[in-house]
């Protein structure tokens, strides 16, 4: 198993809750994701959702 920085511990308590278990909250970020990959509206509208899954796939 691979050590945590000190840094990455208190990171990773951070973002859980008494018991452990790490909390998350998934947002649409549809809109956003398309004014990084365009900056002209016309590109960003054809931008499809299955492509933003791809992206967002290879993340």
């Amino acid at each position: 198993m691979t050590k945590m920085t000190t840094a990455e511990l208190r990171g990773y308590q951070q973002i859980c809750g008494k018991d452990g278990a790490m909390v998350a909250i998934a947002c649409d970020q549809r809109g956003g994701m398309r004014t990084l990959l365009a900056s002209d509206p016309v590109d960003q509208a054809r931008i499809t959702n299955d492509m933003l899954g791809d992206t967002k796939a290879d993340i």
